[in-house]
């Protein structure tokens, strides 16, 4: 009996121990864990806390396994915050701001020490790219490449709907189109070309309704109509001609069925002798309405 009571108390001893040791490293490396985190070295605050719970305790540790979890959550989310803010300095350095702007959008709001200075330079960097793509708008502009132009214009407006300097040349980009444009319509409908004169018309309000652009449409709506009208006019004067036409050959035609015969004038023998066509033949007894075949024998 007393052998029994040593072992259990052996066993006690032996499982308290392991649980005092399990306690104390689970407890000292969340406490290191919790402090790297704290000086935002988290790639080793991760392997810290991952590794504290494979010494932790259910019974014991239940809620503080939840927490270290939660914690682990946040460290792997901050250091990638962290990691893309070092990629979009980096970028900016470059002058690259285009990836600036894609690394610091990454940037974590709860990421307290990067997230403001993270806004600050995509500002910055929209800026630095609203600059770039005026300068090459203005550029194309001067060389006369006015579509190229506003399209460099119109992404500068797109992230700064106030410069004003981008808005006033895009303006006057599409007024150069448009007369342009104007010019090549106008001179298709003098050519009386209304089909390449509508094309161009709408091409030109496609930048810019003023009353002269808007003017000529008009004219060219309206002589549009007009060929159409001319067109359906001529159309039904040739129908009109062909039936007169038809009809006149109608009344030229020589009739056979009259009811006296003439020199050289025969009747047709067909329908028992009550046929009322004539022959032209003595020898000719049927009509090629009795006789279509022509073999002397009614059909």
């Amino acid at each position: 009996m007393k052998k029994i009571i040593v072992i259990i108390a052996l066993i006690c001893t032996t499982v308290f121990a392991y649980m005092i040791i399990q306690n104390n490293r689970f407890t000292g490396l969340v406490e290191q864990g919790i402090m790297n985190f704290d000086i935002e070295e988290y790639a080793e605050a991760e392997i810290n806390l991952t590794e504290a719970l494979s010494y932790s305790i259910g019974f014991i540790h239940s809620e503080k396994i939840l927490e270290v979890e939660e914690l682990i959550g946040e460290t792997r989310e901050l250091n990638q915050s962290k990691s893309s803010y070092l990629m979009g300095v980096d970028a900016y350095n470059n002058q690259d701001y285009e990836g600036t702007i894609r690394y610091l959008e990454l940037v974590l709001e709860n990421d307290k020490l990067r997230y403001a200075e993270a806004q600050g330079l995509i500002h910055l960097s929209k800026i630095s790219l609203s600059n770039s793509s005026f300068e090459k708008g203005s550029s194309v502009f001067n060389d006369g490449k006015y579509e190229s132009a506003i399209f460099h214009l119109s992404s500068v407006i797109e992230d700064d709907d106030n410069y004003f300097s981008a808005i006033e040349l895009i303006g006057d980009a599409n007024h150069f189109l448009a007369e342009e444009y104007y010019q090549i319509s106008y001179k298709a409908y003098n050519s009386d070309n209304t089909v390449a004169a509508r094309i161009n018309i709408k091409k030109a309000m496609g930048f810019e309704n003023s009353d002269k652009i808007m003017g000529l449409s008009g004219k060219i709506d309206k002589a549009i109509s007009d060929e159409k009208e001319a067109a359906a006019k001529a159309a039904a004067t040739k129908a009109a001609a062909a039936k007169a036409a038809a009809s006149k050959a109608a009344a030229s035609k020589p009739t056979s069925n009259s009811s006296t015969l003439g020199p050289g004038e025969y009747w047709c023998m067909g329908k028992n002798d009550t046929c009322q066509n004539k022959t032209y033949d003595p020898w000719d007894f049927y009509c090629d309405e009795c006789d279509p075949d022509r073999d002397g024998i009614e059909n």
